[in-house]
């Protein structure tokens, strides 16, 4: 299987089924009307993708591409305590999706390695409402009452 396609596979996986699951467990869907957990958590994904400072007037619009109609007050409701812990809990599982390359890298000064490993850091400042679910790491540049700290390392 290519790189890609599993890719493809595991987003799926996740947006989708396991999205579904986790809202339920989470409480952030507790009876299904317009939103399930796989099209609210999609609407909020593609809508930041789109516009880091998408409005609810831009994410109830995102929502009408996965056949959602619904308003931006309808939207608004759906930021409870339950969606921040659904939210987390989507963040944390797809965080944990390991993928590998489909074929070793033929680089002759790489291979003389046991690994090579390549690290990121990033903080994503959060809005100071959830502070309490995720409380600021604080850094250098800037203080916020909320944020997210994301590590990654590739071997």
């Amino acid at each position: 299987m290519t790189s890609i396609a599993y890719v493809e596979q595991t987003l799926k996986a996740m947006l989708v089924d396991r999205a579904n699951v986790v809202a339920r467990e989470t409480g952030c869907v507790k009876r299904e009307r317009e939103f399930t957990g796989a099209t609210f958590v999609q609407t909020l994904v593609f809508s930041w993708q789109q516009q880091p400072e998408a409005t609810l007037e831009q994410m109830a619009s995102m929502a009408q591409t996965a056949d959602v109609s619904v308003s931006d007050t309808a939207v608004h409701h759906r930021f409870t305590p339950e969606c921040a812990q659904f939210l987390r809990q989507m963040l944390e599982e797809l965080s944990a999706v390991v993928i590998e390359a489909a074929v070793e890298v033929p680089i002759a000064l790489l291979k003389r390695f046991r690994a090579v490993v390549r690290e990121d850091s990033s903080v994503i400042t959060l809005p100071e409402e959830l502070a309490a679910v995720w409380p600021g790491c604080g850094n250098q540049v800037q203080e916020a009452a909320a944020s997210l700290k994301l590590h990654v390392a590739w071997e």
